[in-house]
């Protein structure tokens, strides 16, 4: 498996097919998915291009979440709408009055909304209350809803999770082997933790249409993540100020100011160390620092990974990756986009430059896997599935059209009916390339000629024919031969007006 690359001044991910190479064609095992050049003077700290493929994806994620804590234990589950992520925490112990562990739960997630049982007890209650409402800075705050207890009970919310489909479950299972492959994911020993899930399902189910403001939709579950507080080291809100990790600034505009996401980060560690090359890696590194963990394990990989890079003669390599970097996306979020049948075109372009540049971060780990067992895992990934994808999407997809029209465009030669339909069905510009048509051109030059050839001869009379209403031209003329109405002019297109004028007369 090989991908062509150069180091050039500036990188250019294009698109180039595979016909365009004559060599190519020798040996069936090599495929040129596109020219990568390399960008030797890319600065790690640049950021994202406001440019239409990231505007989608800089919006703030709106996130539910759901906590049940009773007998000292905290269970919790969310759901992000952007993404059609699920995520289930592992029952901890939580104390009060602190309530730590929620907490940093919710310092982590940053919600949207809080869902709480009705029967919760007092004192967590007000803990609710003072983390979600207690913020010092005037940003719009989360929404606190509390749910029936005997509507979310926790035998109704368990049986929702047994009906719960995931991309990832087997084709074709039963009932037995969907309960089984859910006890792989899920832990039913853990009751605050089913419940939680179980009653977030349930109020997706109920209150969807109301959430996305769409009547047709139904919610999506693209997958199903555990997460875990239990190696956390636990800080406080005045340890987390006066080391200054995060430092939260309003927005300068009184329009903005106080809207949910408008505050800007200020003078900060955050700040400070926040040199991401994409959207998705700023998220990560916020989560990682407020996520302290107590594994001796991680810290190591990731001291590890940080020494390698921090090496004069590792540069090259750094800026390689950091260049790839900026063209990943979060592929859950596009996934729900085409699943739901509502992806725009610039987001199939971002699947694909993911998936081209997943691979090649993979095969630039390759040198370095000796350095870090992180980087070893990257460059030891089975990748062979991205990029097979990625090559029958270069295949299909005609991008530079796909640009142009503002719409899914499949290239010329993949499908004869397919080819066949455009050709007819585009109204304004036909983009016609493929090969073997000649004839279905030919028959439409000769019925022209034909309809042209009857006002001449004072049949009918008619300025231009537009390819948009040949269907209407063809059912109008029939009905001529069959002598229910007489044609006296047929529809004509007039440059300066957008109307089309009609005069039939029976």
């Amino acid at each position: 498996m090989e991908i062509s690359s150069e180091d050039t001044s500036t990188r250019q991910p294009g698109i180039t097919s595979n016909t365009s190479n004559p060599s190519s064609n020798q040996t069936n095992s090599h495929f040129v998915i596109a020219e990568c050049r390399r960008n030797t003077a890319v600065s790690t700290n640049k950021n994202i291009n406001n440019n239409q493929e990231t505007t989608e994806e800089s919006d703030i994620e709106e996130k539910l979440l759901v906590v049940y804590c009773r007998g000292g234990k905290l269970g919790a589950a969310y759901y992000t709408l952007q993404t059609s992520e699920l995520f289930i925490l592992e029952e901890i112990v939580d104390r009060p009055p602190e309530y730590q562990m929620f907490l940093n739960l919710f310092r982590q997630v940053e919600p949207s909304r809080i869902l709480l049982d009705g029967k919760t007890q007092g004192a967590f209650v007000q803990a609710v209350k003072k983390t979600v409402f207690g913020n010092s800075h005037d940003e719009e705050t989360c929404k606190l809803i509390f749910i029936s207890a005997r509507e979310y009970s926790f035998e109704a919310c368990k049986r929702r999770i047994h009906t719960l489909s995931l991309p990832h479950e087997p084709s074709n299972c039963t009932e037995e082997e969907r309960s089984l492959f859910l006890r792989t994911v899920v832990d039913f020993s853990q009751t605050q933790s089913v419940h939680a899930l179980g009653a977030l399902l349930r109020y997706l189910d109920l209150n969807w249409s109301a959430i996305i403001m769409d009547l047709h939709s139904k919610p999506e579950f693209m997958s199903l993540k555990k997460i875990s507080l239990a190696d956390i080291v636990t800080l406080d809100e005045d340890t987390y100020c006066g080391l200054q990790v995060f430092s939260s600034v309003s927005h300068p505009s009184g329009f903005k100011r106080g809207a949910r996401g408008s505050s800007r980060e200020g003078l900060s560690l955050y700040q400070m160390f926040k040199r991401c090359s994409s959207r998705i890696g700023q998220i990560r590194m916020r989560v990682l620092m407020q996520h302290p963990t107590t594994d001796i394990e991680t810290l190591t990989q990731r001291q590890e990974v940080v020494e390698y890079f921090m090496r004069p003669q590792s540069d090259v390599v750094a800026r390689n990756i950091c260049s790839s970097l900026r063209f990943i996306r979060n592929v859950n979020g596009l996934l729900a986009k085409m699943k739901a049948l509502s992806a725009k075109a610039y987001q199939w372009k971002s699947l694909y430059n993911t998936l081209y540049n997943a691979v090649l971060i993979c095969e630039m780990c390759e040198s370095a896997a000796q350095n870090s067992k992180f980087l070893e895992q990257l460059a030891s990934s089975d990748n062979t599935k991205l990029y097979e994808m990625a090559v029958y999407m270069n295949r299909v997809i005609d991008f530079d059209l796909t640009k142009s029209e503002g719409k899914f465009t499949v290239k010329a030669g993949v499908d004869p009916e397919l080819d066949r339909s455009k050709y007819f069905l585009n109204n304004d510009y036909i983009h016609y390339k493929s090969k073997g048509c000649e004839d279905t051109i030919e028959r439409t030059k000769q019925q022209y000629k034909f309809q042209r050839q009857r006002e001449r001869d004072g049949e009918i009379s008619f300025t231009a024919i537009p390819t948009r209403t040949k269907q209407h031209v063809n059912f109008q003329l029939q009905r001529e031969r069959d002598g229910e109405i007489r044609v006296t002019a047929l529809p004509t297109n007039h440059a300066t007006s957008t109307r089309r004028h009609y005069r039939v007369a029976s």
